[in-house]
């Protein structure tokens, strides 16, 4: 094993001299005649010449020697330089000679002993990568967190070392390489958390709130991974919730780790001291602006006598933050603190709201951190704070959950530092404009910094298969990468880790083939076209349908620009211009005349244009929360190089109303069961109600054709009936009518776990041939219930559906089916 190590040392040129120096004293009046250096020979002697900043021909100085030594110093290649040996020559001359020590080059950074680590997790972000320059305390710091790496995966028992060798290549002492040789020792899956001491909650809502979780079904829905630097957090998470819950004295600890024989698994052992479970006796506020009095109080909608909710009272902070700051333009500190009684018997708990106000703050220099692969313009499009825009804590927030909001990060943290110019310094490299000057010296300018913590793997790819009732089996490979970057190709600026990657684009490529229903998706979006308000779309699509009496194949191609109108990004509006054609061949005799007259090929070239409103959160779990709305209008003329023109719209409304909050308000205040985990996305109840409407009719006498109509039935359009198999028919085939509209209303909730949910369903509506056929008295209606399982395995997820619905109401020539599935993706 061999080392290589490097001393740093900085000496003083007024140290004692060598014995081999002649006297400084002579020196002081003589003019340097040479300078030479040695212990570098691969180092030009001008380009260090030019470092120190001395030329022979200069009288000799101890100041100007020590400056010189400062410059030669101040370069990174240089680790060590000692001071100059003097020689006296005759003519009152002096010869300079500087030992000089550099740090070698880094060529290569390599990994041995790895077997189930991969190298890609532990060598990205380290300090010291080709091209850097060796230095023993990155090199040591790169150890710790290469270990650290190690451990974050589960291999809580390994050993690392960092060797440092010549690279034989590379000249003598100027590059070097870095190896680490990893022990990766046995893996150890989290088995079990046991808790004791627990009665409020149940273990099981106190391991939702964890992330660390104990692997389950072999690994397939839980792998069990032990993150040590994770325990803490998690151990003030179940703190946090319980304060949330008025156990403002409970305490949360470690009460020891169990590890099998061996080493591969472990249990937690935790130990809970719940203590009593507050009520709150009153909400007060303290250190406002009294006229604000009325206007406070009324932003305060928890009230006394119920137990204490600390989710309700964070909300009132928040809301009481954001009046303040409309009202007087001043950006409180507000903190919650509690009163309690005297007595220790007593339970009884006044929340008081603490405001510090301060004066109104302007946005400065905003710094982001940790974004390694996302680029800086993917955050700052999403950024609220503008260069001596108002900074508040709503603002912030704000930001930071519109950044998050992305899926490219794990975290998103904000905090507001003093500008350099404020504190009296950095004013000379970032000078303030002359007109925020008074500004910045005042310290009104707060720099804003965003820490950002990017996930792995922001994008994901999966190949499968999978079944949908009336659509047959089919295979599945869908790619989807939300943080896609069309120009960052492999081997540029960030060499072959992550290709294509930090863009903030989208891109989906989606291949169903399938015995009956064959789709393939290219889907690629820029959001940042011109500016950040705008993007362009491009989409291609093709899809083959084996009927039982024809066979229908569709290409469709669409290029498309959207427009969001305000800051949020939730209301938006496109236009694109689609271009499509559908070709019906292998038509059976039996087939319907509508489908004989459709036969070959029909081109279709039209505008769109779409109106849209998102204010929802996705959760794979539990579903969207929030609500949404579109409408889209497709015009199809002959003038615009249409086989038949046609004019065509669909609405759709959503609303997604996470009930968890409302059921445990109403548990509160009657003091009945365990709360429901309503700070977990994962386990919320989710009531969706939601309708579509949709009409078309042809154009210049034209009639639509049947395969641009509308359709009904199945598990993704209207449960209970079979797929296409609500509506106009004709000899036993579906083809489709000009009209429809749907209601559904659906009550979901978790079963035990967060990958099982039930549901409740009903679903109305009617699909008919001419509006002129809508009739109440033809609603067709189905109810039941059903089960979605959510599975991850592997990382890859996998969802299905499983729906029992009646039709209770349907009409003759509708195909109605009791039971539905869906297993895989569909588009």
């Amino acid at each position: 094993m061999q080392y290589l190590v490097l001393f740093f040392s900085l000496s003083s040129p007024w140290g004692q001299p060598s014995p081999r120096a002649e006297s400084t004293a002579a020196a002081e009046t003589a003019q340097i005649a040479e300078i030479s250096f040695s212990g570098v020979p691969w180092m030009p002697s001008d380009l260090l010449l030019a470092r120190l900043r001395i030329h022979p021909g200069e009288m000799y100085r101890p100041d100007l020697i020590a400056a010189a030594l400062r410059n030669l110093l101040a370069w990174d290649r240089i680790a060590r330089v000692s001071p100059p040996r003097l020689t006296l020559l005759p003519g009152r001359r002096v010869a300079l000679h500087f030992e000089v020590e550099a740090r070698p080059e880094v060529r290569r950074v390599i990994f041995y002993g790895l077997v189930k680590l991969l190298e890609e997790d532990l060598a990205g972000g380290l300090r010291l990568g080709p091209g850097s320059l060796l230095n023993p305390v990155d090199l040591e710091k790169d150890r710790e967190e290469v270990l650290a790496r190690c451990h974050a995966e589960g291999f809580l028992f390994a050993s690392l070392e960092a060797e440092v060798h010549p690279d034989p290549g590379g000249g003598p002492g100027q590059n070097v390489e870095i190896a680490y040789r990893v022990e990766e020792g046995p893996r150890a899956a989290l088995r079990s958390v046991d808790l004791s001491g627990n009665r409020a909650l149940s273990s099981g809502r106190i391991l939702e709130a964890m992330k660390l979780r104990p692997r389950r079904l072999f690994g397939l829905l839980s792998s069990g991974a032990y993150r040590p630097q994770e325990l803490e957090a998690d151990l003030e998470r179940i703190r946090a919730l319980y304060r949330q819950r008025g156990f403002l004295d409970a305490r949360v600890s470690l009460g020891g780790v169990e590890y099998s024989a061996d080493l591969h698994e472990l249990a937690l052992h935790l130990l809970v001291e719940e203590g009593p479970r507050y009520s709150l006796e009153a909400v007060r506020l303290r250190g406002h602006n009294p006229a604000l009095q009325e206007g406070l109080e009324r932003q305060i909608r928890t009230r006394p006598g119920g137990f204490y909710d600390g989710k309700l009272l964070e909300e009132d902070r928040l809301r009481l933050s954001s009046y303040y700051q409309r009202q007087t333009f001043r950006v409180p500190k507000i903190e919650l603190r509690h009163r309690f009684h005297a007595d220790p018997r007593d339970s009884r708990v006044t929340a008081v709201f603490d405001i510090d106000e301060r004066e109104h703050a302007f946005a400065g220099k905003l710094e982001i951190q940790g974004n390694t692969w996302t680029r800086d313009r993917v955050l700052r499009s999403a950024s609220t704070l503008f260069p001596a825009g108002p900074l508040t804590e709503e603002e912030l927030q704000r930001t930071a959950g519109r950044i998050f909001a992305k899926g490219f990060f794990e975290k998103v943290e904000g905090a507001i530092h003093e500008t350099a110019a404020a504190e009296g310094g950095g004013a000379e490299d970032f000078p303030p404009p002359p007109s925020l000057r008074p500004l910045y010296e005042s310290g009104a300018i707060k720099d804003v910094e965003l820490a950002v913590e990017e996930k792995e793997r922001p994008g994901f790819w999966e190949l499968g298969a999978g079944a949908m009732t009336g659509e047959g089996e089919f295979l599945a490979f869908r790619l989807h990468q939300s943080n896609f970057d069309l120009f960052d190709a492999p081997g540029g600026e960030r060499g072959w880790r992550r290709p294509f990657s930090g863009g903030g684009q989208l891109l989906q490529l989606e291949a169903y083939p399938g015995t009956r229903l064959s789709q393939f998706l290219l889907h690629f979006e820029e959001p940042y076209l011109y500016n950040s308000y705008h993007a362009l779309f491009v989409d291609g699509f093709l899809s083959n349908f084996l009927h039982r009496n024809y066979e229908e194949t569709r290409w469709r191609a669409e290029l498309g620009a959207r427009r969001q109108w305000d800051e949020g990004r939730r209301f938006s509006t496109s236009l694109s211009w689609v271009v499509e054609a559908v070709e019906i061949d292998r038509v059976k005799d039996d087939a319907p005349a509508a489908v004989r007259d459709a036969g070959g090929t029909a081109f279709f070239s039209y505008p769109s244009t779409r109106w849209a409103f998102r204010q929802a959160a996705g959760n794979f779990y539990s579903g969207p929360a929030g609500f949404s709305a579109d409408t889209r209008f497709d015009f199809s003329p002959q003038a615009t190089g249409s086989e038949t023109g046609f004019l065509r719209s669909v609405t759709r409304l959503d609303v997604y109303q996470p009930l968890n909050a409302w059921w445990n308000a109403a548990l509160n205040a009657g003091g009945l069961g365990e709360p429901l985990p309503a700070d977990s996305p994962d386990l919320l109840h989710i009531l969706h109600l939601g309708g579509r409407f949709g009409w078309m009719d042809g154009l210049a006498g034209d009639e639509a054709p049947f395969f641009e109509r509308f359709f009904l039935g199945g598990p993704q359009s209207f449960r209970g009936f079979n797929y296409r198999g609500l509506g106009p028919r004709e000899s036993n085939t579906a083809v489709g009518g000009e009209v429809f509209w749907t209601a559904t209303a659906e009550y979901s909730f978790p079963l035990v776990i967060r990958e099982l949910r039930g549901l409740g369903l009903f679903d109305i509506g009617d699909l008919e041939p001419a509006p002129s056929k809508l009739s109440p008295g033809r609603a067709r209606a189905a109810a039941g219930g059903g089960l979605q399982v959510r599975l991850e395995l592997w990382g890859i997820p996998i969802p299905a559906n499983f729906y029992w619905a009646e039709a209770i109401r349907r009409e003759k020539e509708d195909r109605k089916r009791l039971f539905t599935f869906t297993l895989g993706f569909t588009f």
